[in-house]
């Protein structure tokens, strides 16, 4: 590249003005190409990531209630494996489970079992209802 000097300074010509102005607008257009790129590879792993959670979740809701606990089955016991017991003020679905819990279950296997015995409770226990639970 040439320098002109004119003016006591140092100054591009037209020419080489153009070739500069060109050569700038190139990167900038591979840099836009670039991210439009990038950005189009973001969306499609964010929409198979939420397509892949879409479909853990319908297919989890989509199980029996028996079958939705930790991808194993909770035993729904034999109604001589069961007994009746009234719900007392301040007891919930959680403490009732945690009493009368099965040896080697969780509270939330529980859960799923009294609620099937019961006919799927909504979780809003009322004083004085009586539930059938599994025997421990």
């Amino acid at each position: 590249m040439v320098w002109e000097s004119g003016n006591g300074g140092n100054f591009w010509t037209d020419e080489e003005k153009k070739i500069r102005l060109y050569a700038r607008q190139r990167v900038f257009a591979a840099q836009q190409r670039r991210n439009k790129q990038l950005k189009r590879r973001l969306l499609w792993v964010g929409l198979t990531v939420a397509g892949v959670a879409l479909a853990a979740t319908v297919a989890r809701s989509a199980a029996p209630v028996g079958e939705r606990t930790h991808n194993r089955v909770a035993a729904v016991p034999e109604p001589a494996q069961t007994q009746v017991v009234t719900v007392a003020p301040g007891d919930s679905l959680w403490s009732i489970a945690r009493r009368y819990s099965q040896p080697g279950t969780s509270t939330m296997d529980n859960i799923a079992v009294i609620s099937t015995l019961n006919g799927n409770l909504s979780g809003q226990l009322e004083p004085g209802q009586r539930l059938v639970v599994p025997t421990p």
